[in-house]
């Protein structure tokens, strides 16, 4: 039997005990064999079946066979998770590990861990927002007349109910290091819907830990054994969610990246004690794997999702989902609720009712009832605005090539204020032209007259009148856009990838910067210092009108413009 169907059917065998299962066909993976119990109470219930109306990735306006959804990504998850379990499972039992009296308890234990562990890996997107992660800003975005607010709190507070544990309060992270809120969602639907199927309350916070990535703070074999497990699913260099995505990604895109042999890389999972600790560790044949897929992950990172056709997309994705929240969000009644991803659903602006919401309720409520003209945007790409510098390699070429750091901070100063939000996890761009001008100049006048400082506004001023002055000498509306991003940062540098550890032999394991030389990657401490600037083409007359002709000149003139501190 070939090794990789061997790895399809391991996991369906606990010892002689065979269960009932399914074979459901994979484009990647061949058959996935899923217990029949799994496939009644949870894939074919409507909760798991909403996820095949949400997209995986915002990446088709890129690649247009980029249309898998997050239906067939938690199968792959469950697939991968369960030949993951399945060593880890095996590892622990062989191990010198004292977390039971007995060898039966400790096998009873083993098992009772890997069974939530592989109901985390298929649920760990049930509660994801439409459209990939543009959407799931949303569940923890609040707006109230001029009060923004971006916090987890909410959810925080909703998970701490459900659990009733004390643990797990107290291991909650600080926002800045807490779960995505899609993540968090997932964990709320998973344990209200299928808290039947997962078991009782520990095994519930063991759930929601491995969906989250909160690890046990507390010492013993127990919580380091439980730790394993929920990093296979949730870490921030290598788990089964994350292989899978690249893994299907590169093959539905096209976009070709390198080979991850996946199936060498989750065998050689293991279990060792390090430092006092029981933790995950890799067996030495998997060295080369784990560098492949850090390959992977910065080509998609930097190719993929910092593409500037992919940023705009997400730009009027985002567009849409905050005009439909002015238009349905009353009180606390939201579009993007708990109560609009359940059968039950509820209705918002007295008679819309949306349940099982997925990507088909924000595209018929954006094309035929609360339609504007950005939105149709989305359906018509004639009417879209085309980026200036299609890279961050011709970002570094025309932009900063500024020669103080003074002039480039004082550049970035005058891009940020292009930015209605003062929150940076939800930016929102000004449009760029006649109208925000006028604007503008209204207020300088204003700050002259109260004797204000006024520098800073004269440079957004000045880079406001030259857009518009290069618009007009081209023939192209005056209508521009800054969107910004985080300039590529490979993971090559986390220091997480340098501190996994690989087993020798059995001897004591050594962190994986000790024994191979990565590529080394420049550390950037400032991320969010690149910008994609979008404007929209005017009819082409001429071979050179109606566009931006000679970038690096329209470059150094905006440069100029936002270094001057009076008015030209």
């Amino acid at each position: 039997m070939p090794i990789w169907q061997t790895q399809q059917w391991v996991y369906c065998m606990q010892n002689t005990i065979v269960k009932e299962y399914k074979k459901i066909k994979d484009p990647v993976y061949g058959y996935i064999p899923i217990e029949i119990e799994y496939i009644r109470n949870i894939i074919d219930t409507p909760m798991f079946q909403r996820l095949r109306r949400v997209m995986q990735t915002s990446y088709s306006p890129l690649y247009s066979s980029s249309l898998h959804n997050r239906f067939v990504h938690s199968l792959g998850v469950f697939h991968l998770g369960c030949i993951a379990a399945n060593c880890i499972e095996e590892s622990i039992i062989n191990g010198d590990y004292i977390f039971a009296d007995t060898v039966e308890e400790k096998e009873e234990i083993a098992k009772k861990l890997s069974h939530v562990f592989r109901l985390a890996c298929l649920l760990h997107d049930v509660g994801h927002a439409p459209f990939s992660h543009t959407g799931e800003i949303y569940y923890i975005y609040y707006k109230s007349g001029k009060e923004e607010e971006v916090s987890v709190k909410r959810l925080h507070e909703k998970l701490c109910q459900l659990l009733n544990s004390e643990s797990f309060k107290e291991d909650l992270p600080v926002e800045s290091d807490s779960a995505a809120p899609h993540e968090l969602m997932s964990a709320i639907v998973g344990i209200r819907e299928f808290r039947g199927l997962i078991g009782d309350l520990e095994c519930q916070e063991f759930f929601v830990r491995c969906i989250t990535g909160y690890v046990y703070k507390k010492t013993g074999h127990l919580e380091d054994i439980k730790n394993c497990f929920i990093g296979m699913l949730n870490s921030k260099v290598i788990d089964v969610d994350r292989l899978d995505y690249l893994i299907r990604d590169a093959y539905t895109s096209g976009f070709a990246t390198i080979n991850i042999d996946y199936i060498r890389l989750l065998n050689a999972i293991t279990v060792k004690e390090y430092k006092d600790k029981i933790t995950l560790a890799y067996r030495k044949d998997a060295v080369s794997v784990i560098e492949n897929v850090v390959y992977a992950h910065d080509a998609e990172k930097k190719w993929i999702q910092n593409h500037p056709v992919v940023l705009y997309e997400a730009y009027i994705i985002k567009h849409i989902l905050e005009h439909l929240g002015d238009e349905l969000n009353m009180n606390e009644e939201t579009l993007f609720s708990e109560d609009s991803l359940n059968v039950k659903g509820h209705v918002l602006n007295g008679n819309i009712k949306v349940s099982l919401m997925c990507d088909d309720d924000i595209i018929y409520l954006s094309k035929n009832v609360f339609s504007d003209e950005l939105s149709q945007e989305l359906f018509d790409r004639n009417r879209r605005r085309h980026p200036v510098w299609k890279s961050e390699a011709e970002y570094e070429a025309y932009i900063r090539s500024i020669g103080t750091d003074e002039e480039k901070d004082l550049f970035k100063a005058c891009m940020d204020s292009f930015n209605a939000s003062n929150i940076p996890a939800h930016p929102v761009p000004l449009i760029i032209n006649e109208v925000l001008l006028k604007k503008l100049e209204t207020e300088l006048v204003e700050g002259k007259r109260q004797n204000k400082p006024i520098r800073a506004l004269t440079r957004k001023v000045n880079a406001c009148k030259y857009m518009d002055q290069y618009s007009r000498e081209h023939g192209m509306p005056f209508d521009y856009l800054i969107i910004p991003t985080s300039m590529f940062s490979s993971s090559f540098s986390k220091e997480n990838l340098r501190k996994v550890l690989i087993n020798f032999d059995g001897k004591r394991p050594k962190m994986l910067k000790e024994v191979c030389r990565l590529l080394s990657a420049e550390r950037l401490e400032d991320t969010k210092d690149f910008y994609y600037l979008f404007y929209r083409r005017g009819e082409q007359t001429t071979e050179l009108s109606g566009r931006i002709d000679d970038v690096g000149e329209f470059c150094k003139g905006l440069i100029d413009a936002c270094l001057k501190d009076d008015i030209t």
